[in-house]
């Protein structure tokens, strides 16, 4: 009897040995599989929910193209989180990360407002006015660097002969220039614009101002050496 017990146990431990090799060869076989084939993923975004076809050997970054397309949020303003881990900076893919067949992922993020055509045209007529706008002071700093130039080297009395009336002419064309400044602020004070545009625009408002300052410090030089050059 205890003999008929033993072979019994015997079998019993042969029988789970090789249930359990099976097993792990399957798991082994579907790991290594799991990059080749496509599966779909449930992406959460707020109370909505996507169906998203994938594979294992896709990237985050192109999970991320995937997402901006499904869910309408840019791909700057995601968090893609995975079991409460954040995806986006990693640079594994979904089967390393464990994302597999149904997997869960909560989208966060704000989608992107839909602009109409009329609006793109706007903001590309916005966007142009305030090229040209910085084109011309791209211009007006040239001529500054110009006049810094020339009144350096007067300081430096590399140029000996009439130097009082080249600073006065140094000195009105420098005036003449903060005045054109003046001019482009204003026009940029005058446009009425979108968010986006709004921010290039504070742009080259400060790009002005910093330029404006260049130009007094020149314009205090140009005095002082005329106090010493009448």
């Amino acid at each position: 009897m205890v003999q008929r017990c033993m072979g019994w146990i015997t079998v019993a431990s042969v029988v789970t040995a090789d249930v359990t090799l099976l097993f792990l060869r399957l798991f082994k076989q579907s790991s290594s599989n799991m990059g080749d084939r496509e599966y779909p993923i449930i992406l959460c975004h707020g109370p909505t929910k996507h169906e998203l076809i994938v594979s294992g050997d896709m990237t985050v970054q192109d999970l991320v193209v995937k997402v901006e397309e499904v869910t309408q949020v840019p791909r700057g303003h995601q968090k893609i989180l995975h079991k409460g881990r954040n995806l986006v900076n990693s640079s594994s893919n979904l089967s390393q990360l464990g994302v597999g067949h149904g997997a869960k992922v909560m989208i966060l993020g704000k989608i992107s407002p839909q602009r109409t055509e009329v609006e793109e045209e706007e903001e590309d007529k916005e966007s142009e006015a305030i090229r040209k706008i910085d084109m011309s002071c791209t211009g007006l700093e040239t001529t500054l660097n110009e006049v810094i130039t020339n009144v350096n080297c007067i300081e430096r009395n590399f140029d000996t002969h009439s130097r009082g009336e080249a600073l006065g002419r140094f000195r009105k064309k420098s005036l003449g220039i903060n005045e054109e400044f003046m001019r482009l602020l204003e026009q940029l004070d005058g446009l009425e614009l979108q968010e986006n545009a709004k921010v290039r625009r504070k742009c080259v408002v400060r790009r002005i101002q910093t330029l404006m300052e260049k130009s007094d410090r020149l314009h205090d030089q140009i005095n002082n050496l005329r106090v010493k050059y009448p």
